[in-house]
C-alpha cells in the first residue's frame, strides 16, 4: 500500500460527479435524422448505436480517471520507507555562513537575506519531532534561537565552525545526528589540511547559494611604512582584485581626517599605491582610504585607519675607550646595529648618540656604557635619579672595567652583580639562555633564527648576580653572560662582554644585531608603552560598525581582509579540502515525519503525471470519434 503527503487533496475527487453530470446529460439529447428506405440500413443503425454507447462509457471512464489521477498527483503518494534512524531520536545542527562575503548586494537584496531565508526554510521543513540547534558563524560560531538579517561579517573559518557543530553532537544522546551547512562555498574560508578525524557517523548537508557578483576590488591593506618619522609620512595600500575585473585605470583616494584629500590612479594590474606627505605636529593620524570599485561588496571599497608616528627613542652609547677610527671605538658595532632599520624608510625605533661621557639626559630613553671605566660622583647621581625614573642602563663590560669602580655603581643600586678579578680566559660559547624572559623571548627557537649558541666569547668577565638579578644567557661552563635588573622604575642589562671584536666576534655576527634590539626594547620598555590605537577586524566577536571609534583607545575597525577573495569551489572539491565525506544518501527522519514540502523518498508521482498525460490524448481520440 501507499500513503499520501496531502490527504486533503483528496477531497478533489468529488469533481467526479462533474463528467458523470456531463455524460447523463449528453445522453438525453437526441438528434432528428431524415433517412429514406429503413429497409437496408436496419441493421447497421443497431451496430452502430451498440459501438456509440461503448464508446460513451470508455469516454465517462476516461474522464473519470483522469480526474481520480489528477488528485492523486496533488496529493503526492508514496510507498512508505523507514530507515534505520527512524525509530530513534534524531538531532540536527544548522549552520548559517554570516561571513562578509554574504554582505554583497543584487537588486537591492542582500546574500546574506537569502542565506538566511533559505536556512528558515531548511528549518521549517524539519519534522515537530527533530533536536535542533541554530548556530551562525564566521570567525567563530554563536548559537541563536532564530535567524535574523543582521549580518556580523568576519573571515570564514569552516573548519572551526564544523568542529563546533560535531563536539555539540558528541553530547547528543540521540543515535543519529545531521549537520545542515547553508553558505557560498567560499574557497577562502577552507582550511590548509582537511579536519582531523571528522566522525563518520555526522553527515554534513551542504546548501548552496551562488555569490552576488564575479568580480571585486577592495581595500586589502593599509599600513605606514614610517612608524618612526621626524620628517615625512608614507602609506602603502594595498588593493584585492578577485573574480572578473573589468580592465581600466584605478582611482584611489586617501582621505586624512580634518586635513588634505590626496588622489591617485594607477593602472589595472597594479596592487600597490604609495601616499607620502610631510609629517607636522600631529603624529596620531587617521582617515580612509578609498577606491573607485563598481562590484557587488561596497563596503570592502573603503578602509578607515588611524596610527601613531613615534619619535625614534633616544639612546646614549658613553664609549670608555674611543679609538683613533671609528672601526675602533667600543661603541662603533653597537651604534650600527641599533641604527639599523629593516625598511629604509621605517626607520630604527632608536636615535642612537656616541659620547665620552654621560652628558644630559633630557628625552634620553636608555644609557649605554661601553667598557667604561668609571663614572664621576655627579655622574652616578643623575645616573641613579635617570634609572629609578624609568631610564634603561645596558652595560657592555670590558678589559677598563675594574671591580672597584663597580662597586660605587652596585651600592648606587645601578650594577646588579658583583665583578670579579680578571676574566674567564677559556673561548666559551652561549649555551643556555632564558626564552621566556621577554629580553629573549624572540629567540624561543633555534631552528628559526633564535640561536644563540652561534656567540663565543674569547674572554668575558666574571659575575656573581646579586638577589634578585636574573641570569638571561649562561656560557657552557655555567658562567653568567647576561644579566637582567630593575631598580625603581627603571631596568638594567649586563653583558659579561664588549661590544667590540677585542674579546669576540659577535658583534660581526648576524645576530649581534637582533640581540642589541631586543635587549634596549625591553629596556625602554618599548612593549610595554600604551598604544592609543588598536585594529580590530569586524566579526561575531567584534560587532562594532566599520570605521573608528573614540574611547580610552581608537579603535579602528576594518573588513576582514580575505573576505574579499570571491573565489569558490564546487560542492565536492569543498568536502575534500574539509575532509567531511561525501553528501549523505538519504534522510534520517521517517517519511511520516517530513512536513509536506520536503519530499519522500518513496514518491511516484512523476509516473502518475505520465499516466495521466497518456489519458488525456486517449480520451481526446475518443471524443473526437464520439462527436463524429
Amino acid at each position: 500500500m501507499f500513503n499520501l503527503v496531502n490527504m486533503g487533496m483528496l477531497a478533489g475527487l468529488a469533481a467526479l460527479t462533474v463528467p458523470i453530470a456531463v455524460h447523463l446529460l449528453r445522453s438525453r439529447r437526441f438528434r432528428r435524422v431524415d433517412l429514406g428506405s429503413l429497409r437496408f440500413l436496419r441493421q447497421a443503425i443497431q451496430e452502430t448505436a451498440r459501438w456509440q454507447r461503448l464508446r460513451e462509457k470508455l469516454l465517462l471512464l476516461a474522464r473519470l480517471l483522469a480526474v481520480a489521477l489528477l488528485t492523486l498527483l496533488f496529493a503526492r503518494p508514496y510507498f512508505p520507507q523507514r530507515t534505520a534512524a527512524a525509530d530513534a531520536a534524531v538531532d540536527t545542527v544548522v549552520l548559517l555562513d554570516r561571513s562578509g562575503s554574504t554582505r554583497g548586494q543584487s537588486l537591492g537584496s542582500s546574500a546574506a537575506k537569502r542565506l538566511a531565508q533559505e536556512a528558515r526554510s531548511l528549518v521549517a521543513a524539519l519534522p515537530d519531532s527533530a533536536s535542533m540547534t541554530l548556530a551562525e558563524f564566521s570567525d567563530t560560531v554563536r548559537s541563536t534561537e532564530e535567524f535574523g538579517d543582521e549580518v556580523p561579517g568576519g573571515a570564514t573559518d569552516y573548519a572551526g565552525a564544523l568542529r563546533w557543530a560535531a563536539d555539540r553532537l558528541r553530547l547528543s544522546p540521540a543515535p543519529h545526528k545531521e549537520i545542515m551547512l547553508v553558505t557560498d562555498l567560499q574557497a577562502s574560508g577552507l582550511p590548509e589540511a582537511p579536519i582531523a578525524d571528522w566522525p563518520a557517523e555526522i553527515p554534513v548537508r551542504v546548501v548552496a547559494l551562488p555569490l552576488p557578483g564575479k568580480h571585486n576590488l577592495a581595500i586589502r591593506q593599509v599600513r605606514c611604512r614610517t612608524p618612526y618619522a621626524e620628517e615625512k609620512v608614507v602609506v602603502d595600500v594595498w588593493l584585492e582584485r578577485s573574480g572578473d575585473c573589468p580592465r581600466g585605470d584605478t582611482t584611489v583616494t586617501l582621505q586624512l581626517a580634518g586635513g588634505e584629500t590626496l588622489r591617485q590612479t594607477v593602472p589595472w594590474e597594479r596592487e600597490q599605491v604609495e601616499f607620502e606627505w610631510p609629517l607636522g605636529k600631529e603624529r596620531l593620524l587617521r582617515g580612509e582610504v578609498r577606491v573607485a570599485g563598481d562590484d557587488a561588496w561596497p563596503e570592502d571599497d573603503a578602509r578607515a585607519f588611524a596610527f601613531l608616528v613615534h619619535a625614534p627613542y633616544r639612546v646614549v652609547l658613553v664609549d670608555g675607550e674611543p679609538g683613533k677610527t671609528p672601526y675602533e671605538s667600543e661603541t662603533y658595532f653597537l651604534d650600527m646595529a641599533l641604527a639599523a632599520a629593516a625598511d629604509r624608510l621605517a626607520g630604527s625605533p632608536f636615535a642612537p648618540e656616541v659620547r665620552t661621557s654621560l652628558g644630559s639626559l633630557r628625552d634620553v630613553r636608555a644609557v649605554a656604557l661601553c667598557n667604561v671605566r668609571s663614572l664621576a660622583g655627579d655622574e652616578t647621581e643623575r645616573l641613579k635619579a635617570f634609572v629609578e625614573g624609568g631610564g634603561g642602563l645596558v652595560y657592555f663590560l670590558g678589559d677598563r672595567c675594574e671591580p672597584w669602580h663597580y662597586q660605587r655603581l652596585r651600592d648606587a643600586k645601578l650594577f646588579p652583580a658583583t665583578l670579579k678579578t680578571g676574566s674567564l680566559p677559556v673561548p666559551r660559547l652561549v649555551a643556555n639562555w632564558d626564552a621566556t624572559h621577554p629580553a629573549l623571548a624572540a629567540f624561543a627557537q633555534r631552528d628559526r633564527g633564535g640561536d644563540l649558541s652561534r656567540i663565543v666569547f674569547r674572554q668575558a668577565l666574571g659575575l656573581v648576580p646579586t638577589e634578585g638579578t636574573s641570569v638571561l644567557a649562561k656560557l657552557d661552563d655555567g658562567s653568567p653572560a647576561i644579566l637582567a635588573a630593575a631598580s625603581g622604575q627603571g631596568r638594567i642589562v649586563v653583558v659579561g662582554n664588549p661590544a667590540d671584536r677585542e674579546w669576540t666576534d659577535w658583534p660581526t655576527e648576524r645576530i649581534f644585531l637582533p640581540v642589541a634590539h631586543e635587549l634596549f626594547n625591553w629596556t625602554v620598555r618599548r612593549g610595554d608603552e600604551d598604544k592609543p590605537v588598536q585594529t580590530r577586524v569586524q566579526g561575531m566577536a567584534e560587532a562594532a560598525s566599520l570605521g573608528i571609534h573614540e574611547g580610552t583607545l581608537l579603535t579602528v575597525v576594518v573588513p576582514a581582509s580575505r573576505e574579499s577573495r570571491i573565489a569558490t569551489v564546487p560542492e565536492a572539491q569543498f568536502r575534500e579540502r574539509l575532509g567531511i565525506g561525501p553528501p549523505p544518501a538519504e534522510s534520517a527522519f521517517d517519511d511520516r515525519e517530513l512536513p509536506a514540502k520536503r519530499e519522500r523518498r518513496g514518491e511516484f508521482w512523476p509516473w502518475l503525471a505520465l499516466g495521466l498525460l497518456a489519458l488525456l490524448i486517449a480520451e481526446n481520440v475518443l471524443a473526437e470519434r464520439t462527436a463524429g
